[in-house]
């Protein structure tokens, strides 16, 4: 390889990581396949992630570009900058994946999170037809749409969640006694 090429693949990488920065760089690089890759189903970062491409070209091409200048040989060069370029691009992968994106929020709900759960009619559950409830998931006030198992539930009554299926719950009203 020459200086060029390395200095060149250095550059290309530091200008991505740049852009990345300063634009967002949460695309990826086919992100189908960096799903199934890093066993990320339901969250996380791809591998194939820009700015984890860009570090292993910046790495490769700056540690390359060193060792051409102080007169290594070819394979030498390409050997030890390529393992150097590998573990800056596990490095990152990790780093993002359990620092960043693990400390993200979210505010879906997997649905049996709702069952069992009480919450506040918000808007009528007719008798056929659907309303709505409020329920306090996490801490966090979720409203999700209500269809009633016994009649029509008016605003503010107090209900206790049987099931949810497809952001539907299917509430039963508490009957004060």
């Amino acid at each position: 390889m020459t200086l060029v090429a390395l200095v060149s693949l250095a550059l290309v990488g530091f200008a991505i990581l740049v852009i990345s920065a300063l634009f967002g760089g949460d695309t990826d690089v086919g992100a189908d396949i960096g799903g199934d890759l890093g066993g990320l189903e339901g969250g996380g970062v791809s591998p194939l992630s820009l700015p984890a491409i860009a570090t292993f070209l910046t790495t490769f091409g700056a540690i390359g570009s060193i060792m051409h200048v102080s007169g290594s040989d070819t394979l030498t060069t390409i050997g030890i900058s390529g393992a150097i370029g590998i573990l800056s691009f596990v490095g990152i992968y990790v780093f993002m994946n359990n620092f960043l994106a693990g400390s993200q929020a979210t505010s879906s709900y997997n649905e049996k999170e709702y069952e069992g759960k009480t919450g506040t009619v918000t808007e009528t559950v007719p008798d056929t037809g659907m309303g709505a409830i409020a329920v306090t998931i996490r801490g966090s006030r979720a409203v999700i749409s209500a269809r009633s198992t016994h009649g029509k539930i008016p605003i503010g009554s107090e209900v206790l969640v049987k099931h949810v299926s497809e952001s539907v719950a299917t509430v039963e009203e508490i009957r004060q006694t």
